[in-house]
């Protein structure tokens, strides 16, 4: 049977014998194309173990630079509690070593984690010429913690082993209280097992070790393990990550455990992608001969040039090469220097407004105002445009991109607007159908929400406010993983809505739980800032969400407040929620002069933003508030990264420069901020607008109240007015933001003409966000706007007429552009 199947299918056609079908060159290649789809697939789960390995190793990377981050703020926060700690305690019985001695046993109880605590004046070190026996030392280690502190005013600190113990000594310079002439050298040592409450406790996820280095008597260098937690089983030490302990010889090393490994799942759509991109090919490969004309002369030229490299003649459809533009005149020193902007950061605006920052659709695409998804963050009119059912939409988007992540809650609260109640009653409704638990956090201030992330260890969530926006206007801040999404997560979010799928089947119901925790985060901040000096404050909360802690907050730390507008109000009686705008700061300067208070602080409507006002009156603007933090954190972190926006002043990178630390110009933002924070690892960052980033003793995140925490004590440890700190910033002229309102549909696009068709001279471009140009003596910034249908301004000059200058610069070649814009500043 098979043989006569074989002759029957190999004979010559007869006169009724069809011949048989030969495989046609579509059907050809489209099974090359199955064919090779299924070789790349198999390829690629061969891949897979790869795959999981560098997942691994990128997630060991992030655990250690965590458990880093913690450990460094914890021994920053020591070490500023002994020095306080110290300078607060009663003055000795006496000039003598006894009188010291005393103050020693009266110290130590303070600092229950310590063994022993020695003070020992610098003259009486000096004297003894550092001698072990004479000053009854432990061991040469302790010797040489002593002489680098006297030496230096940073502490220094290290561990090592004593009678079959592992103990750490930290010597710092103190001032003995009542004595300020007399300084002196603290010397603390405690176990080691007081740093493991500092290391993350966990059984399977994998195995924490605190390792110091050590040069032996041939010079050479090992790491020893000087405390750990956790586990690692198996060969998975090539997968683990590393981070320095700043400040101290230390670094945190992560080894993935079971744990950690077993919630890698590998991706599966290389294996799609390929699989569809290849069969897409072969459907592509059998039209072809159909579509495509016989002779396609103007494409060869271009294609031999792109194999041989020379140039093929221009046919009559080519577009001619521009001219070569001017030879540039010389420009502004300043921004000569690239390491000012990130390295590929000039093409940003170009990816920004082809993606279009606010991510604009047509109105009413998908059921709802497109433009309400903004760069950063959902932003809208809320009795038009927030309506329930898009907020119910907005709910069950996020709901499947948790579930999606592994995640099954997240945490929510809203601002005092009005609408704040019924836009989170929608949300809480929607969730929860979806199969998400919430816990409530209640009406709290941005800043809040960012730090229940941690306190509650749920790494996303939900904020309803408006921000700083009027009162008819509300909108969403969301996090997720841990990270405030920017434009890419909203326009994820946005598709989703649009798609408008319901909620997913198979959960069951979430629960809703309710916690409060001001507490916790006033605590937090008064055990990382002292105020030793209290202070008169006046407070101006914009009747927001910082009205009630605010207060609070500054009286903890023994400062007298007189409070102003400090009622949580939606309608926002006092003035608008927008401390960028200096026309609402008014009352709060008139009140900070009437009372004789030491400063005066603003927050607007969310808390995220702080703007400071001096006792004389003068509005601090958030660029000189950054030149004067710059020189406080900078001073104990040299080397440190400092990122602000580009609508700072000029000044702020040469005094970062100057301080010793490396200035990262980058795009306005609080999203894109947080990001590059946590990119270049900078203890410091700050906007125009009032963001303030501390990635020094804090989360990275901005936070008005802590970053007004800050600048209190800053000033109080300084002993003088802001005023005075202010008298050494470098002074010019310059501009508030100015807004120029336009479309929302027309601001990118103006700004982009603006780009391509300007001439602005001698100046240098940089075209990171917006388009700033720097002259010799001044700059202009004009950029569109991510929270509103407008664009923003401003200007800065050494001197009034060149700031005027620079002005009637911009204005000539916006009115090119847009000339019914008019005289816009």
């Amino acid at each position: 049977m098979l043989r006569r199947k074989l002759d029957a299918a190999t004979a010559p056609p007869g006169p009724t014998q069809t011949r048989p079908r030969k495989l046609s060159p579509s059907g050809a290649t489209i099974g090359a194309a199955l064919f090779l789809a299924a070789g790349l697939g198999w390829l690629l789960k061969l891949q897979q173990p790869a795959q999981v390995a560098q997942q691994a190793t990128q997630l060991s990377a992030e655990q250690a630079e965590q458990a880093a981050t913690q450990l460094t703020q914890a021994v920053s926060q020591f070490q500023q509690r002994l020095a306080i700690t110290v300078a607060e305690a009663g003055p000795p019985a006496g000039d003598d070593a006894a009188g010291v001695r005393a103050l020693e046993v009266q110290l130590l109880p303070r600092f229950p984690e310590a063994s022993d605590l020695r003070l020992l004046p610098l003259s009486e070190l000096s004297a003894s010429n550092y001698a072990l026996q004479t000053l009854a030392l432990r061991n040469h280690i302790e010797i040489d913690l002593l002489r680098k502190a006297g030496t230096r005013k940073a502490p220094a600190m290290e561990s090592y082993q004593h009678e079959n113990q592992w103990l750490t000594s930290v010597a710092q310079q103190v001032v003995l209280p009542g004595q300020p002439e007399t300084p002196a050298i603290a010397l603390l040592t405690f176990p080691n097992q007081v740093l493991q409450q500092y290391i993350p406790a966990t059984d399977s996820l994998g195995l924490y070790e605190l390792q110091q280095q050590f040069t032996d008597n041939r010079g050479r260098d090992h790491l020893r393990n000087i405390a750990a937690s956790g586990t690692a089983v198996g060969d998975t030490a090539p997968l683990a990550g590393t981070a320095p302990v700043s400040g101290t010889p230390w670094q945190i090393r992560f080894t993935p455990g079971p744990g950690l490994l077993a919630g890698i799942t590998p991706e599966r759509w290389p294996y799609l992608l390929v699989a569809a991109l290849a069969l897409a090919g072969g459907l592509l490969g059998a039209l072809a001969p159909s579509r495509l004309p016989r002779r396609a002369p103007s494409l060869r030229p271009r294609g031999r040039a792109s194999f041989t490299g020379k140039a093929a003649a221009a046919e009559p459809d080519d577009v001619p090469t521009p001219a070569a533009p001017p030879a540039e005149l010389e420009r502004s020193l300043l921004y000569q220097n690239h390491d000012i902007v990130e390295e590929h950061a000039e093409q940003a605006l170009d990816l920004d407004l082809d993606l279009g920052l606010d991510l604009d659709l047509e109105e009413g695409d998908g059921g709802f105002p497109a433009h309400i998804f903004r760069a950063y963050d959902i932003r809208g009119r809320a009795d038009t445009e927030l309506t329930d059912e898009l907020v119910r939409r907005i709910a069950i988007a996020l709901a499947a991109e948790l579930h999606e992540r592994g995640e099954s809650q997240l945490v929510l609260a809203s601002d005092g607007r009005l609408s704040s109640p019924r836009i989170r009653s929608q949300l809480i409704s929607a969730l929860l159908e979806s199969g998400l638990s919430i816990a409530d956090i209640g009406i709290v201030p941005t800043p809040l929400v960012y730090f229940a992330t941690h306190e509650l260890d749920i790494p996303s969530a939900i904020m309803v406010t408006g921000s700083h926006n009027p009162a008819t206007d509300n909108g969403m801040k969301i996090v997720l993983g841990g990270k405030t999404i920017g434009a890419g997560g909203i326009a994820r979010l946005r598709e989703q809505v649009q798609a408008n799928h319901g909620p997913q089947p198979g959960f069951r119901h979430g629960k809703l739980t309710n916690h409060d925790l001001s507490e916790q985060y006033v605590e937090r901040i008064l055990s990382d800032v002292a105020i030793p000096a209290p202070l008169k404050l006046v407070i101006d909360a914009s009747n927001g969400a910082t009205g009630e802690l605010g207060p609070l907050l500054f009286r903890e730390l023994h400062c007298e407040v007189t409070p102003l507008n400090c009622t949580i109000d939606g309608n926002f009686p006092g003035h608008p929620p927008d401390t960028s705008n200096e026309d609402n700061l008014r009352q709060l300067a008139e009140k900070v002069v009437e009372v004789g208070a030491d400063l005066g602080v603003a927050f607007d409507g969310d808390g995220d933003r702080v703007v400071v006002v001096t006792g004389s009156g003068r509005i601090v603007r958030a660029d000189e508030t950054l030149m004067l933090l710059a020189g406080d954190v900078v001073a104990r972190n040299p080397g440190a990264d400092v990122v602000f926006d580009v609508k700072c002043s000029r000044h702020l990178a040469r005094v970062v420069t100057e301080l010793g630390g490396r200035p990262v110009m980058w795009k306005t933002g609080h999203a894109f901020m947080k990001e590059k924070m946590l990119e270049t690892g900078a203890l410091l960052g700050g906007e125009f607008s009032g963001h303030i980033f501390f990635g020094e003793r804090w989360y990275g995140h901005d936070d008005g109240l802590y970053a007004a925490a800050r600048i209190a004590e800053l000033c109080a440890t300084q002993d003088t007015s802001l005023d005075e700190l202010l008298a050494s910033v470098p002074v010019s002229v310059s501009t508030p933001d100015i807004r120029i309102p336009v479309a929302e549909s027309d601001k990118f696009a103006l700004v982009e003409r603006l780009v391509e068709e300007a001439d602005f001279g001698p100046g240098k471009l940089t075209t990171l966000d917006g388009l700033r140009v720097d002259f010799n003596a001044g700059w202009g910034l004009l950029r569109a706007s991510n929270t509103e249908a407008a664009l923003t301004a401003r200007f800065e000059g050494d001197t009034p007429e060149q700031l005027d200058n620079v002005k009637a610069v911009f204005r000539e070649q916006l009115a090119r552009i847009a000339p019914e814009l008019g005289n816009a500043f």
